[in-house]
């Protein structure tokens, strides 16, 4: 699990040039952590991990525990308002 966590920090951490007074016009990496990314990132990572888990599409004639990992991917959608 370590290094999916990892991987996500690293999507969600951002990397900009900015121009602070005193530096002669010369470029400052700046680097911060965007918690609402990193926060979608793992709720997508989820709903994916439930998608590729129950075969990719919902459809008629599943098993009941399929249909209940859709059930927990259509209610995690909506609360979190993921499209």
């Amino acid at each position: 699990m370590k290094d999916q966590i990892d991987t996500l920090i690293d999507q969600a951490t951002m990397v900009e040039d900015t121009y602070p007074p005193g530096c002669d016009g010369h470029p400052v990496k700046v680097q911060y952590f965007d918690k609402r990314k990193f926060a979608e990132l793992i709720i997508n990572d989820c709903l994916d991990l439930i998608k590729s888990k129950t075969g990719g599409e919902y459809h008629i004639g599943m098993s009941v525990e399929t249909r209940r990992a859709w059930t927990i991917w259509f209610l995690l959608k909506e609360h979190f308002g993921v499209q």
